[in-house]
C-alpha cells in the first residue's frame, strides 16, 4: 500500500491516504491507527513520512525532556497500533499495543517491545540470559539489540527491549508488529530461568515458531527441515534413533519437523521456516517411532500444529517427556548395515551434545548379561519352596490306609 501524506506547517496533524491519521501529541508525534490498516504499509514508507512531518513540524523543539538518564530510548516521532476494527478505532479512545516503531532523536529506527515481564528491580538490573538470546535472535531479522531494561510502567518495572534496524526496505508494518511480538513471547517464556522446552513448546503451540529462529539447537532441542517415513530406507531410522536417545538421556525433549538450521559460530541455530506437506500426518510419523521404538514410550506426543495464524501451512513438533529410569534402555529395532537397512538387528542409541551416538556392542552385552542375572535371579526367587524337614507318608497323601 502506498502512503501519502499531506503536510502543513504548524498543523496538528497530517492524514493518510487510508485515513489513518498522524497526531502531533504534546509529548511526541505519533502514527497510530488500526493494525488491519497500518499492517499493509511499507516500513520505509512510513518511517519517510516520520523524518518528514519531523522536519516539517519542527518536532525536535516540543520533544520531552524528561527522561531518565538510564533510558536511552528518546523518540521523535512513532509508529502505534490497535488492534480494535478500523470501523471501531477512536485516535483518542483505542488502546496501544505494546510494539512500536519509532525515529529517534539521533534519525535512527528503532523496534521498542515492551514484554510486559516484570522486574523485581531498580534501573540497574540486567537479564544477561535474554540479552545474550536477543543478540543471536535479532541478527536474523537485520536487528541488533540496543538496549535491554527496566522501565516504569503502572508503577511496576518491566523490561522493555530496544532494537536498531539496519534496514526497513521491502518490510511492511505488519511484519515488523509480528517480530515484536515474537520477541514479547521470547521474554515471557525465559521468564522463570533458562529457554526450558516447556517454555519453546509454549511457543511453538501459541503459533509463534517463527520466534525461534536465530536461537540455537540443544541437547533437548533439535529440529529437521524434514524426515523421510519409510522403514526400508537408509535415513527412514533416523527419526526412531533421535526420539529413543532422548528417552535414553533421561531429560525432557523437543524435536520440530518443518525447521532449517545452519552453522553459526561452530554450533547449529535454527535458520528457517518449511512448510510440511500434507502427507506427512502426525498419524505417520507416530507409526514410525512406534514401529521401531521398544519399549512403548509414555506420553509421547505427536503433533502437527500452524506456523502461523495467516495460513501460511503446518509444522510438527514430538514431545518426548522424561521418561521413567525402570523403562531404559529403549532400544531401536533396524540397522543401517553397507547403506541397507536390517530389520533384525537392534541399536542402543544415547545423546552425545546435540547428536545422536549409539552405544558399542561390549555395553549391549553387558546390559544383557545384568538383565539375565536379575531376570535368573527373580525367578529362582519365585520359585515353590521345598521343605526338606518333613515327610509325608505317601498312603495320606493318595488318600490310603496304613496297617499296623
Amino acid at each position: 500500500m502506498s502512503l501519502s501524506v499531506r503536510y502543513r506547517r504548524r498543523s496538528d496533524s497530517f492524514v493518510l491516504s487510508n485515513g489513518v491519521l498522524l497526531e502531533r501529541c504534546e509529548w511526541d508525534s505519533t502514527l497510530f491507527g488500526p493494525a488491519a490498516l497500518l499492517d499493509r504499509v511499507s516500513a520505509a514508507a512510513a518511517v519517510k513520512a516520520l523524518k518528514r512531518y519531523i522536519a516539517v513540524n519542527d518536532v525536535r523543539v516540543g520533544r520531552r525532556h524528561s527522561y531518565d538518564d538510564f533510558d536511552c530510548y528518546r523518540p521523535l516521532a512513532t509508529v502505534g497500533w490497535s488492534l480494535d476494527d478500523p470501523d471501531r478505532f477512536d485516535i483518542d479512545e483505542s488502546n496501544s499495543e505494546p510494539v512500536e516503531l519509532a525515529v529517534l532523536d539521533d534519525e535512527s529506527v528503532v523496534l521498542a517491545v515492551t514484554s510486559g515481564v516484570k522486574s523485581n528491580y531498580d534501573w540497574d538490573h540486567r537479564w544477561p540470559e535474554l540479552e545474550s538470546l536477543y543478540r543471536g535472535w535479532a541478527t536474523h531479522r537485520n536487528l541488533s539489540l540496543r538496549s535491554l531494561q527496566p522501565i516504569v510502567l503502572d508503577r511496576d518495572f518491566v523490561w522493555r527491549a530496544i532494537f536498531s534496524c539496519s534496514s526497513v526496505r521491502d518490510v511492511s508494518l505488519g511484519q515488523l508488529r509480528e517480530t515484536g511480538y515474537q520477541a514479547a513471547e521470547i521474554a515471557k517464556s525465559l521468564e522463570e530461568g533458562a529457554l526450558s522446552v516447556q517454555s519453546i513448546l509454549h511457543l511453538v503451540q501459541g503459533g509463534h515458531c517463527k520466534a525461534l529462529i536465530g536461537l540455537p539447537e540443544s541437547g533437548e532441542l533439535e529440529v529437521k527441515r524434514t524426515i523421510v517415513i519409510d522403514s526400508t530406507n537408509a535415513n527412514g531410522l533416523d527419526l526412531p534413533s533421535d526420539v529413543a536417545s532422548f528417552c535414553n538421556s533421561r531429560s525432557e525433549a523437543l524435536i520440530i519437523i518443518g525447521i532449517a538450521t545452519k552453522n553459526q559460530s561452530r554450533e547449529d541455530v535454527l535458520d528457517s521456516v518449511h512448510p510440511l506437506p500434507n502427507k506427512l500426518t502426525a498419524r505417520r510419523v507416530r507409526g514410525i517411532i512406534q514401529r521401531h521404538v521398544r519399549p512403548a514410550i509414555e506420553g509421547l506426543v505427536v503433533k502437527r500444529i500452524a506456523v502461523d495464524d495467516v495460513g501460511t501451512g503446518d509444522i510438527l513438533y514430538i514431545h518426548v517427556p522424561q521418561q521413567r529410569p525402570v523403562l531404559t534402555p529403549f532400544i531401536v529395532s533396524g540397522c543401517v548395515i553397507e547403506s541397507k537397512v536390517r530389520q533384525n538387528y537392534i541399536a542402543i542409541p544415547f545423546r552425545r551434545g546435540q547428536d545422536t551416538a549409539f552405544e558399542s556392542a561390549d555395553y549391549i552385552q553387558n546390559v544383557l548379561a545384568v538383565g539375565l542375572a536379575v531376570s535368573q535371579d527373580r525367578s529362582a526367587r519365585n520359585a515353590p519352596a521345598i521343605d526338606q524337614g518333613s515327610a509325608v507318608d505317601p498312603a495320606a497323601a493318595s488318600g490310603g490306609e496304613t496297617g499296623h
